[in-house]
This record gives C-alpha cells, sequence and structure tokens, in this order.
C-alpha cells in the first residue's frame, strides 16, 4: 500500500502544526495580556482586524490582474463577511512603529556613552558625566543621540531601569550598558513587541522565500535537552557572557556603517541581531 500523502492528508497535516504553532506562540503572549489586563474580546478584535489588514495591505495576497484589493476577496480568504470586513476597515487599528521609540533612543544614548570618544575614555570604557553643562555632559549626550526628548526624561527613564546612577547628586555613572526596562513594566510591552516580531518576521520571510541553509536571513539554535538541574547556573552564566560580547561586537560593526546624519531622499533599512536565552 502507497504510504504517499494525499493532498487533504499533506493539507490537515499542515493544519495540525499551524494549530500547534498558534498554541505556542499564544501560551506565553496570553500570558502577558492577562497579567495587563487585557480580556478575550479585546484580542479577537484586534485579532480580525489584522487578519483583514494583512489580507488588504500585503502584496502576497494581491491578485495579480488587480490594482487593487477588493473587500470581496478579503472576505473570502479571511473567512469573515464582507459586511465585517467594511467593519474592520473603519477600526483605528493600532500603530505599527518600524522602532519603538523610547526603546530605541535610551539604546541610541548607551551606545553613544560606550562609543564617542567624547564620553568615554575608550572602547566600553564610560566616563562619569556631569549632568549638567556644556560639551562632554549627560545632556550634551542626550541632545546628540536623543533628539528633542529632554535630558531629564531619559535620565529618569535610564535610573528607574537600572541602567544608570547618580553620583553626588550632580554625576551620572553607567552601571549597564544595554537598556533592558524592569519587569512588569508598560516599556517591557514595548521590548517584547519589538523583540518577539522581529524573530517571527524572520521566520516568515524564510518560509515564503522557501529559504535553504545559508540562504534568507540567518537564524540559528543550538541547545541540549538533557541538562541536569546541576548544571543550569553554569549554562546561563556562559550564555550570559557570550551573548553580551557578540551583541556589542555587533553594535559596533553595524554602528560604524550607518549614516550619523539622516540624508533625504535616501532610503534606511533597519537591521541587527536579535540573541535570547531558553529554559524549559
Amino acid at each position: 500500500m502507497s504510504t504517499a500523502f494525499t493532498l487533504d492528508e499533506r493539507q490537515q497535516e499542515t493544519k495540525g502544526k499551524l494549530v500547534r504553532l498558534v498554541v505556542r506562540i499564544l501560551r506565553p503572549l496570553v500570558r502577558l495580556l492577562l497579567r495587563h489586563g487585557m480580556s478575550c474580546q479585546e484580542f479577537t478584535e484586534i485579532s480580525r482586524w489584522m487578519y483583514v489588514d494583512v489580507a488588504m495591505r500585503d502584496r502576497e495576497f494581491a491578485l495579480k490582474s488587480r490594482s487593487k484589493q477588493f473587500k470581496s476577496r478579503a472576505a473570502v480568504i479571511t473567512g469573515l463577511s464582507r459586511k465585517e470586513v467594511l467593519r474592520l476597515l473603519d477600526f483605528n487599528g493600532p500603530e505599527e512603529l518600524e522602532d519603538i521609540q523610547p526603546q530605541n533612543r535610551a539604546a541610541r544614548v548607551l551606545g553613544g556613552w560606550t562609543e564617542n570618544p567624547m564620553f568615554c575614555e575608550g572602547k566600553d570604557k564610560p566616563k562619569v558625566l556631569p549632568i549638567k553643562g556644556g560639551t562632554g555632559s549627560f545632556h550634551d549626550l542626550v541632545r546628540l543621540y536623543s533628539g528633542d526628548v529632554p535630558p531629564r526624561a531619559v535620565l529618569d527613564e535610564l535610573r528607574r531601569c537600572g541602567a544608570v546612577e547618580i553620583i553626588d547628586g550632580d554625576s551620572v555613572r553607567l552601571k549597564r550598558f544595554a537598556y533592558f526596562p524592569q519587569s512588569g513594566d508598560a516599556a517591557e510591552i514595548d521590548f517584547v513587541a519589538s523583540f518577539a516580531g522581529d524573530l517571527l518576521d524572520t521566520m516568515d520571510y524564510n518560509f515564503r522565500n522557501n529559504a535553504g541553509p545559508g540562504e534568507g536571513k540567518p537564524i540559528r539554535q543550538a541547545f541540549s535537552r538533557q541538562l541536569p538541574e546541576s548544571e543550569l547556573q553554569e549554562v546561563r552564566t556562559y550564555i550570559r557572557k557570550e551573548l553580551e560580547g557578540l551583541s556589542r561586537k555587533v553594535h559596533h560593526f553595524v554602528s560604524e556603517r550607518e549614516d550619523k546624519v539622516t540624508r533625504s531622499g535616501k532610503h534606511y533599512y533597519r537591521a541587527g541581531l536579535g540573541l535570547y536565552y531558553f529554559e524549559s
């Protein structure tokens, strides 16, 4: 008897894998949503809007013979009624930003502090800065790397997340090279959105383009399924050290190649590397 899958069997297998994928992705997301009080009804409304938004805007789902995507087609591929599609098109969905601005600006300030000779004594040797003043002060650092955001707002955010400390009331010292929001606060949600979104976008790109080894956007995993509990702390410490070293190396590499001043009419890309530790 032939063991080849029929089309229906293949579709069923794919559907089963998609269900498991959704469950695996949604479980930690739903924990976060429940923790911050988002109801199932709110999540459902956002999901419906996203289905319609992708169906209407993404070129992958457009008909080549049509210059515009018709609402009826969006209804067909999403499974929603045409009336529901029309309703959701009027829904004021969340703005999708290429960068989470508070996170991006805080990270740029820390990057300038560890790289610009005005604010450091060598690579990754940041100076203690006077908070106020002219050239070489914290206010000057914020002006150069954070645009029009008030220096006090940046300082408060960096203090809140434990990246800096105030010395003698008028100077500031860098304690941590990377910007991470405190666990449980609203800024952490922006961080999760940026990090998880980038990872899923990379995986979707590779699937969509049938990228083989050495092609597409690089993504790697290295892990063991048989680690005894007694070895976990050593593994965590090792990975943390390697992660911080690689992230600094990549940051320096890409920073050296970016335009320091945005040029009108020139198209810019956001590119980098995401690193994380997992344990289960």
